[in-house]
């Protein structure tokens, strides 16, 4: 392919300089066009031609993000980089997106992979197909130091009447809902960043995100500002839910799913992928025990 496209993106109060080669940054109506590209072609044969794997990221530390050098960085980007080479593909680029763009880009083909640690669900199954799960994916919700309205989970959301801070197009907002959260309660942000001084100003009084996703905002933070509290499984409908996240692929062509698993298989039995994820903060009791079966078909 040709020289790296790039395209305007709001990504909330953080601006992103110094791209690296290996990073596109592409609106949610733009994009990588794919090269050379012929109708007989699979899905693999077509990035084993083009020597890259293009992975959308939602910008969100510490799934994907861009580093402050400029460089792709994070646990899932890191685990296609492991998977790469065995694939016969010199490396990867990233494209960044809202997290709520992230299906659409990979549908829409601008992207081979979606590595942003995204959450499974039905509803995300007939759209895409996921790989195996990396990930366990618990809630939890970060609240002011000082927290007058004593939260815990969606239930002290509902009892309170407290107003919920989510990132657009995550499953936090969903959850919340389908919970029995009232609607009007629960505000989606474009970027994770833009939820914090929202909730210091007291526009809103909690952030829902994946455990770790709130323990690394808390640090990030600083000063002591906000709590994250502990981690739980939504009720709904009566019974927890507790999510897993995976790598997400297109839908139909399973060529490169089907490859990118039988390289991903000795990685997770020999540690390597598990390695990633301690890197990155998460422990043994985040990741999913055993084989497990692709994400979709459970």
């Amino acid at each position: 392919m040709g020289e790296l496209a790039s395209a305007p993106l709001v990504l909330g109060r953080r601006q992103l300089l110094g791209w690296g080669g290996a990073l596109v940054v592409a609106a949610a109506s733009g994009g990588v066009q794919a090269c050379g590209e012929a109708p007989d072609e699979s899905h693999l044969d077509r990035v084993r031609a083009a020597g890259v794997l293009r992975v959308a990221i939602a910008n969100e530390s510490p799934y994907g993000y861009v580093g402050r050098d400029g460089a792709l960085a994070g646990a899932f980007p890191d685990i296609v980089r492991a998977v790469a080479t065995g694939l016969g593909v010199a490396g990867i680029e990233g494209v960044v997106v809202s997290f709520d763009a992230l299906i659409d880009t990979l549908v829409a083909g601008r992207v081979d992979i979606v590595a942003a640690g995204m959450t499974v669900t039905p509803e995300r199954c007939a759209l895409v197909d996921f790989g195996r799960p990396e990930l366990r994916a618990l809630t939890a919700l970060a609240v002011p130091r000082d927290d007058p309205l004593a939260l815990s989970d969606y239930a002290s959301i509902i009892s309170s009447g407290a107003y919920l801070g989510v990132l657009g197009g995550a499953i936090e907002g969903d959850d919340a809902v389908a919970a029995g959260v009232a609607s009007d309660h629960v505000v989606r942000f474009l970027d994770v960043q833009e939820m914090v001084p929202s909730l210091v100003s007291g526009d809103i009084d909690a952030i829902a995100l994946t455990a770790r996703s709130i323990r690394e905002l808390v640090a990030a933070t600083g000063a002591g500002a906000l709590v994250a509290l502990p981690s739980f499984a939504p009720t709904i409908d009566g019974r927890p839910v507790e999510r897993v996240a995976a790598l997400a692929f297109p839908a139909g062509d399973r060529s490169l799913l089907d490859a990118f698993e039988s390289v991903a298989g000795p990685l997770r039995r020999d540690g390597t992928i598990a390695a990633v994820f301690h890197h990155y903060g998460w422990t043994d009791d985040d990741l999913p025990t055993g084989e497990q079966p692709l994400a979709c078909s459970t």
